[in-house]
C-alpha cells in the first residue's frame, strides 16, 4: 500500500466515510437499535445514571458494524478481511472512534452539570457513568470477528450473558416450584380419593351387618331362639289341631319374611 492507493489517485479506492454512509451500515445500525429495545433499559433515570442492558447491546452491535466498515475499507488494499492485520486495524479504528465520540459526550455532560450546579456529581465522577458505560460496550467489539452473525455478536456482551443466565435461573426455579405444586396437588387428590374409598367401604360394611341382623331376626324382629320358644309354647297349648302344634305359624311367618 502506498500514497497512490487512495481515492485521490485511484478512482477504484473508496474513501473511508463511504463505508459508513453505505446502506449496509444504515441497516446494521437500525438492526442494533431494534435488538437493543428488546432488553431492559434505565433510560430516563437521569444524565448521570447508566442506561442499562439495552444500551450495551445497541452500542456493541453498532461498534461491531463500524469495525467491519473499517475492515472493508482496508480490504481495498489487498488485506484479507478475516486476517489478523485487518482485525487489528478494525479494533484500532473502533478505539479511536469511541474515544473521540465518548470524549465529546463526557464533555457535554460535564458542561451541563456545571450549568446546573451539580458539583457533587462532577467531583465524584458520576457524570462519566454513561460515557464509560458506552466505552466498555463499544470495546466488546474487539472480540467479535469480521462478518459474525448477530447471534455470535450477542455472545460477546458480558452484561447480556449475565442477564440471560440470571433469567434462565429464575425460569428454572419457577419450573421447579410449578412442578412441586403439581405434585402436591396430585398427592392431595390421591389422599382425598383414598379417604372417599375408605368411607365407602365403611358404609358398605355397616349395610352388610344390618342385613345380617335382619336375616337372623326375621321380618318380625325376633331371633331364632325366640321363635323356638314360641313353638314350644304352642305345642304346650294344644295347637296341634290347627296343624300348628310344631310352631308352624311362627316358622311360616319367620321363614316367609326372611
Amino acid at each position: 500500500m502506498n500514497i497512490y492507493d487512495t481515492a485521490a489517485f485511484n478512482p477504484d479506492i473508496q474513501p473511508l466515510q463511504s463505508f459508513f454512509d453505505a446502506p449496509k451500515m444504515t441497516e446494521a445500525y437500525s438492526t442494533a437499535h431494534n435488538i437493543g429495545t428488546q432488553y431492559p433499559s434505565t433510560v430516563g433515570g437521569g444524565p448521570y445514571e447508566k442506561q442499562g442492558l439495552s444500551s450495551d447491546v445497541r452500542h456493541t452491535l453498532g461498534a461491531s458494524a463500524g469495525k467491519d466498515a473499517f475492515i472493508d475499507y482496508i480490504s481495498q488494499f489487498g488485506v484479507e478481511p478475516t486476517g489478523k492485520i485487518a482485525d487489528l486495524y478494525g479494533n484500532v479504528g473502533i478505539l479511536g472512534a469511541t474515544g473521540l465520540y465518548e470524549f465529546g459526550s463526557a464533555k457535554n455532560i460535564a458542561k451541563e452539570a456545571l450549568e446546573k450546579g451539580d458539583y457533587g456529581d462532577l467531583i465524584s465522577g458520576k457524570f462519566l457513568a454513561q460515557p464509560w458505560e458506552d466505552v466498555k460496550a463499544n470495546l466488546n467489539a474487539w472480540d467479535i470477528p469480521y462478518g459474525s452473525t448477530e447471534e455470535e455478536k450477542l455472545k460477546q456482551i458480558p452484561t447480556l450473558q449475565a442477564y440471560m443466565q440470571k433469567k434462565a435461573s429464575k425460569q428454572g426455579l419457577a419450573q421447579v416450584a410449578m412442578q412441586k405444586q403439581i405434585q402436591q396437588a396430585e398427592a392431595a387428590a390421591a389422599q382425598q380419593a383414598a379417604a372417599a374409598n375408605a368411607a365407602g367401604q365403611r358404609r358398605a360394611g355397616r349395610g352388610g351387618s344390618h342385613m345380617s341382623r335382619s336375616r337372623d331376626q326375621g321380618g318380625l324382629g325376633i331371633s331364632r331362639s325366640q321363635a323356638q320358644s314360641i313353638s314350644d309354647a304352642n305345642r304346650s297349648a294344644g295347637m296341634s289341631g290347627w296343624g300348628l302344634a310344631d310352631g308352624g305359624l311362627v316358622y311360616l311367618l319367620y321363614g316367609g319374611l326372611v
